[in-house]
């Protein structure tokens, strides 16, 4: 997994280079692999960030605005979207009532 080699992609909260792209890339190993100790694993490796420069500098880098702050792959609606995915994985519950759609990272 590249996470796990080269780090965390920092840029913003967004599903394309951010945090939450980073979330669903561990989400989908969890969906896929079904083990809680490989799972567990890869997010100790993911949380490690051996490349890290501290809290101060990894602040500015989720804080820097996007090209497009509002959009799904680069800015808050790929956040939420992935938040909702979350909710649905821990409570079973279907979002797509929420949302009108299901998410388009669903397996």
């Amino acid at each position: 997994m590249v996470i796990c080699e080269r780090g965390l992609l920092k840029k913003g909260f967004g599903i394309c280079h951010g945090v939450a792209g980073n979330g669903l890339s561990l989400l989908c190993s969890h969906r896929t692999f079904k083990h809680e100790e490989v799972t567990a694993k890869r997010f100790a490796l993911f949380a490690r960030q051996p490349n890290c420069e501290g809290a101060e500098a990894l602040k500015q880098q989720l804080l820097q605005t996007p090209d497009r702050p509002c959009s799904l792959f680069e800015g808050f609606a790929g956040l939420a979207m992935f938040l909702l995915t979350l909710l649905e994985e821990e409570t079973g519950a279907d979002m797509k009532r929420l949302t009108g759609a299901a998410c388009p990272w669903h397996m």
